[in-house]
């Protein structure tokens, strides 16, 4: 099953931007108090002017011109902090991408040969932008867009419907933990379904990229059929297994249709109750519905984040394989950085042996100066290729990039 680690490490990469996330929640909080206070306004003017139908007297124009004021004040106030909101949350979420990724692959090419040897680098590549995407759908879209702000407007509307009516905010909040409950075994089975799945898709990748890097001899021996079946098995045996996970996540979204319109009814049930006892006005059951329906935003939006949720998770996890191979190759203990080329590169009678005492080089002394082009010139099978492997470019290579060296055929 997914991991909370896996989870707290995608959140980890807000780490270095908590300022700005405080004022991401912020502006959230204001934008949900603006969207709760609209219903109270309605609910006022709807009593004001059931009161004025029954009783007569004076019009309330003046309550009916200050209510609509009011709601016009608190949507377009709504929604230029929502515009910022989504503005900010963007330009975060693609700089953490962006370093996410970059980060990464630098990781990638310093792992050590062996590594490189036993992946193939399309496939690697493909997990690392796929993993990166990963990350901007759970922060950006997932998270920032359609969780945390309706949990917050869910948590506002329960603390308002709990100074109006207990009983109905008892009647909002049992669905959500109900759902939560239900839907967590199953989620979890869903979760290693989609494991199995992004590795068939990764198999069928990484066969294509084979085949794409070979086509030549594909094409030599008139394989060209054969592979493109093979990949039709493939594919269609990746669907299957993706398909068993969709078939347990539209149990899910029934599971979840059920439950908010039993909320719903109860909702409704419960108010119009207290309406027919008398002691809530037409009002406040119009309020208790529109409340409610804000409150069950959450709810309904889960069916929808779960699976991409886990989907993208998985994905992300792949990405975090990368990161967490071991760099096997490091400086000695106690290296000296090398200080920057500027003039030439010299070195004095440098030999290389290996540990039965072989010598491959011997006393070879060169200068080199800065951006120069090196040849090595000799007849085959001389040693040119050791040389170059084992020894004398060996270090010129590794030691300073930007020397440029080529062996001449």
């Amino acid at each position: 099953m997914i991991t909370h680690n896996s989870t707290i490490r995608v959140l980890a990469l807000l780490k270095g931007h908590t300022k700005i996330v405080a004022f991401l929640i912020s502006l959230v909080v204001i934008a949900a108090g603006f969207d709760i206070v609209v219903p109270f306004i309605s609910q006022r003017l709807i009593d004001t002017l059931i009161q004025f139908l029954k009783n007569g007297g004076p019009a309330p124009t003046s309550v009916l011109l200050v209510s609509a004021i009011a709601i016009l004040v608190f949507t377009v106030l709504n929604r230029v902090i929502k515009s910022n909101y989504d503005f900010r949350l963007f330009k975060l979420v693609t700089s953490i991408e962006d370093g996410t990724r970059y980060r990464t692959y630098e990781k990638y090419l310093n792992l050590h040969s062996l590594f490189h040897h036993g992946a193939s680098s399309g496939q690697m590549i493909g997990r690392l932008e796929k993993g990166a995407q990963a990350l901007y759908v759970i922060l950006y879209d997932l998270i920032g867009e359609n969780l945390l702000p309706p949990l917050i407007i869910f948590v506002g509307v329960l603390v308002a419907l709990l100074y109006k009516n207990w009983i109905i905010a008892l009647a909002v909040f049992i669905p959500l933990p109900v759902y939560l409950l239900i839907v967590q075994r199953l989620t979890n089975r869903i979760y290693e379904i989609e494991k199995k799945a992004n590795d068939a898709f990764e198999a069928v990748a990484k066969e294509q990229y084979d085949v794409a890097a070979n086509v030549l001899t594909v094409k030599k021996f008139s394989q060209e059929h054969v592979e493109t079946d093979r990949q039709r098995v493939m594919q269609a045996d990746a669907r299957a297994v993706q398909y068993s996970a969709e078939r347990l996540w539209s149990i899910i979204e029934s599971l979840q249709t059920v439950i908010a319109t039993i909320g719903r009814i109860s909702v409704m049930l419960i108010a119009g109750f207290l309406v027919l006892r008398g002691t809530s006005t037409i009002g406040e059951f119009v309020l208790y519905i529109t409340l409610q329906n804000m409150a069950y935003g959450p709810l309904a939006q889960l069916s929808v984040i779960f699976p991409r949720f886990r989907r993208n998770m998985s994905r992300a996890e792949r990405l975090f394989h990368i990161m967490d191979e071991p760099i096997k190759i490091l400086d000695a203990a106690g290296a000296i950085p090398l200080p920057p080329l500027i003039r030439e590169i010299k070195y004095d009678n440098v030999g290389f042996h290996y540990a039965s005492g072989k010598w491959s080089l011997r006393n070879i002394s060169v200068t080199i100066p800065v951006h120069a082009k090196v040849a090595l010139v000799g007849p085959r099978c001389r040693g040119r290729f050791l040389c170059r492997r084992d020894g004398f470019f060996c270090l010129l290579l590794h030691a300073r990039r930007r020397l440029f060296a080529r062996i001449c055929r």
